[in-house]
């Protein structure tokens, strides 16, 4: 495995500037701790991959020089056209793919027969790959009827213990924690696009019927959009953060809010993600409350209704998590890759 190179085709990972970069930056960071040497092209240099200039050249001679490619490909982007222009090179491919193309029903208006040539396009593109690597057991299950391929694995995301390091935070992020806490408050944290998949109904009405115990901060790309009407809480709304903002408020949150709006638009009509805020605020000891079953942690509730979320919350303020329960971390997520890695390389 020491000797194993790995071409990393990630959209980006380094700075780490949403969920993808994210994902990307600590698999790739906990593949390099389990002895694999990463050639990385995008973004910035992160300290522990090989980066490379952009050019097309370095690009080609690198893949041409790695033992297998590792490549997250997006829906809609240039992604899917490399796969086979790879195995013609003679590599060995893993896909990542983290999403179904039912998306673009929501995200773009497509229509069904739109979807329907984007799947018989993902289909001729991703069948030659070696492996693919996807979120969860039910997007194996897609892919299986979209894509058809033989060997498909569902690794979901993880979690990073952060330490509450003001130092990086931003000054008005530290005072908002500071006051909030001075007054004794609840600090429960939502981060999220406006996608309606992201539950941003539920989240209105729990804004809305939460008691003023309780402080929201509520983080999105189009934060406009939530629209939320606090009767009693505080809510604090901000628009995409920087990385280290947003690890300070993952570390001193009480509680997490993970909930999710309806499925019934994705062809199985069931949840198919892997959901990444999840992870974070269980590494970092927060009580999480969702509306799906998406973990069995201890410090997860799966909660059918408003009014009993919001009872479960409370019944925790000023109880914290115990440092020594049990989380999903970013090396089982690197260990679980790192078993189809050589088990295509073999």
């Amino acid at each position: 495995m020491s000797e194993t190179s790995v071409a990393f085709l990630y959209p980006s990972h380094f700075p780490v500037t949403g969920g993808s970069s994210l994902h990307g930056y600590y698999l790739a960071k906990e593949l390099t701790g389990l002895g694999y040497q990463l050639h990385t092209f995008s973004g910035l240099p992160d300290g522990f991959t090989a980066h490379h200039p952009q050019h097309p050249l370095y690009r080609l001679w690198t893949i041409a020089q790695s033992d297998i490619v590792y490549i997250r490909v997006s829906l809609e982007g240039k992604g899917p056209g490399l796969v086979p222009w790879l195995k013609r090179m003679g590599k060995r491919v893993v896909v990542e793919l983290n999403g179904p193309t039912d998306e673009l029903k929501v995200t773009r208006g497509a229509t069904s027969d739109e979807v329907a040539r984007l799947d018989a396009h993902l289909r001729k593109c991703l069948l030659p790959a070696d492996a693919i690597i996807t979120i969860s057991d039910e997007m194996v299950q897609w892919c299986r009827q979209v894509i058809g391929h033989a060997d498909i694995t569902g690794i979901e995301n993880g979690g990073y213990r952060y330490e509450e390091n003001a130092a990086e935070a931003g000054h008005a992020i530290r005072q908002l924690v500071n006051a909030l806490r001075a007054e004794g408050k609840q600090i429960i944290l939502w981060s999220g696009n406006a996608w309606p998949w992201q539950g941003i109904e539920w989240l209105r009405e729990i804004v809305e019927k939460a008691p003023a115990t309780m402080a929201f901060i509520l983080v999105s790309n189009e934060p406009e959009s939530l629209q939320v009407s606090p009767q009693q809480a505080t809510v604090h709304t901000f628009s995409t953060l920087p990385n280290a903002d947003m690890r300070y408020l993952v570390a001193a949150a009480d509680a997490g809010l993970a909930v999710y709006g309806d499925y019934s638009w994705f062809r199985t009509g069931a949840f198919y993600g892997s959901s990444l805020k999840m992870y974070e605020y269980l590494a970092n000891r927060c009580w999480v409350a969702g509306n799906y079953p998406l973990s069995t942690a201890p410090h997860y509730a799966n909660l059918s209704g408003i009014t009993e979320l919001l009872e479960w919350l409370g019944s925790r303020q000023g109880e914290r998590v115990p440092a020594d329960w049990p989380y999903r971390t970013w090396r089982q997520v690197a260990e679980e890759t790192s078993e189809v890695i050589e088990r295509v390389i073999l």
